[in-house]
């Protein structure tokens, strides 16, 4: 079952079986990672849907992404001109579309037998930027269970963890990205299409998540002095939610320049 009864006096379990306040400051952290993940995955999914071209949740007024205008019940068995098995958002991929695969980082995009590149203002640049997306989800996954790991002095975190590698790939993207967006030459306001806008939530919630990874780690640093690995762990994490910052703001200004977004 889903429910256990055994929170509902306030308490939770870390990884390792010590029981915290839910009101403590580690739980409040790796809850933090939740609401980020959960707020990327939203991204992903509004990029999913301006990649097929739909322009409701489901149903009504829906059109593929070669605007032959479909209009089915929930994305089953639709056809339009360019070809056949065109689906929107609660269905699989539009024949023109040449179905994106990612790789099981999510980083690596292929559309057809072409290496896609981030900016490009057509299917595959969309569909890249969302693979990418599920890919940083997963690492948030490894730095909740970091997160939700009993921190007492001595404990071990033995469970997987990022990498230096998961940094470099966050700036590598922000460097293709940038490339191909004009230099900033002033503050810009946090909005545009959705998908520009979810991205510029997730970018607030990954700056508020950094402040309290640095007051939490600035509160245990006793711990992690004599935890393996604790130190290095902590440090690699801040970098990479500052790099992911960064990354979501770039991410978000791509966005808003792609007309196929509603």
């Amino acid at each position: 079952m889903i429910y256990t009864k055994k929170g509902d006096k306030g308490t939770t379990t870390l990884v390792g079986g010590r029981s915290v306040s839910k009101a403590d400051m580690q739980v409040e952290v790796y809850g933090t990672i939740d609401e980020l993940n959960s707020h990327i995955g939203l991204a992903a999914a509004f990029l999913r849907l301006g990649d097929a071209g739909v322009t409701d949740s489901c149903g009504a007024g829906v059109t593929d992404s070669c605007g032959a205008g479909v209009t089915d019940s929930c994305g089953v068995g639709v056809t339009d001109s360019c070809s056949v098995g065109v689906t929107d958002s609660c269905g699989v991929t539009d024949s023109c579309g040449v179905g994106a695969v990612s790789s099981a980082n999510g980083v690596d995009v292929t559309d057809g037998a072409d290496v896609v590149t981030a900016g490009a203002e057509s299917l595959s640049g969309v569909a890249r930027m969302a693979a990418f997306l599920e890919g940083i989800q997963k690492d948030l996954f490894l730095l909740g269970n970091f997160y939700a790991s009993d921190m007492s002095a001595g404990k071990q975190f033995s469970l997987t963890f990022i990498a230096e590698k998961n940094v470099d790939k966050l700036e590598q993207e922000i460097n293709s990205i940038e490339a191909t967006l004009p230099p900033l030459k002033e503050f810009i306001l946090p909005n545009g299409n959705v998908a520009a806008s979810q991205l510029h939530v997730c970018r607030t919630v990954c700056r508020r998540l950094e402040r309290l990874i640095v007051s939490f780690e600035i509160e245990h640093s006793e711990n992690r002095k004599n935890t393996e690995n604790g130190m290095e762990n902590a440090s690699l994490a801040q970098k990479y939610i500052n790099r992911l910052s960064d990354y979501l703001f770039v991410a978000a200004r791509l966005a808003d320049t792609l007309k196929s977004l509603f």
